[in-house]
């Protein structure tokens, strides 16, 4: 399978496109065909360096958190997923790979794909929506009724910020 990778932190010409072997599942995950794949602010950080205290500097890193695709293969131990379904989400933690042909999700980093969004809208929205909602929920501790300003809510996260206060 072809993948985005880096082999040392760098502005955007250390990124590469390589060959790798296609990933096999455990008995709790799914491998994923990725149809679209998101970057953030998060892969930009990572790839140069600025968050190496998190990363490590093992290399070769993939690339990506976020994602969307058909589910090719499932673990013995899943439950409630199944070959051929649209799914989407966000890897946990520091290592992606969603910047592949497949990757490779534990059950709880993926959910079923609405089908009124294409993939490409799917794969854009976990990591600013989820960013936007420990902001809101969380952090700010918003409550039903109460009025919160978003100063500059522009890019991904500031829009799904105005939507989720408005929920509120």
């Amino acid at each position: 399978m072809r993948a985005a990778i880096i082999n040392t932190f760098g502005p955007t010409s250390v990124l590469e496109l390589v060959d790798m072997p296609k990933p096999s599942v455990q008995a709790d995950e799914v491998l994923v065909r990725v149809h679209a794949a998101a970057t953030n602010p998060k892969d930009t950080f990572i790839r140069k360096g600025r968050l190496k205290r998190f990363t490590g500097n093992r290399f070769p890193m993939q690339m990506g958190f976020d994602y969307a695709g058909e589910v090719t293969n499932v673990g013995a131990q899943v439950k409630g997923i199944q070959e051929g379904e649209h799914v989407y989400g966000m890897l946990d933690g520091w290592h992606g790979g969603t910047c592949a042909e497949y990757v490779v999700v534990k059950t709880n980093q993926c959910a079923s794909k609405p089908e009124s969004l294409t993939f490409e809208q799917a794969a854009a929205l976990p990591m600013v929506t989820l960013t936007a909602l420990q902001a809101i929920r969380d952090e700010a501790s918003m409550q039903a009724r109460q009025t919160i300003c978003i100063n500059g809510a522009s890019g991904g996260v500031g829009s799904m910020a105005v939507q989720i206060a408005k929920i509120y």
